[in-house]
């Protein structure tokens, strides 16, 4: 095992946060009724959005699962009901 392949900048997974991030907004737009730029901004400057690595293992071709989350009450109003 390559110890700077986990370094950050070293590719650690990004594609999947971008991928989780994306998820993520498209489930606002989709579920919530937030324009697309609304859910950008409530990833981009709201200090509730978290992204979390779990299970930090190399079992096969399973390292890590990655996952964006954004409380609820976060939302908008507008969005949230």
């Amino acid at each position: 095992m390559n110890p700077t392949k986990f370094l950050p900048g070293r590719d650690f997974g990004e594609s999947h946060v971008w991928q989780a991030c994306t998820r993520l907004m498209d489930w606002l737009v989709e579920d919530h009724g937030c324009t697309q730029r609304m859910a950008y901004l409530l990833l981009g400057v709201n200090p509730d959005f978290h992204v979390n690595v779990y299970q930090m293992a190399l079992i096969g071709k399973l390292h890590y699962t990655e996952g964006a989350e954004i409380l609820r009450t976060s939302l908008p109003r507008s969005a949230a009901t």
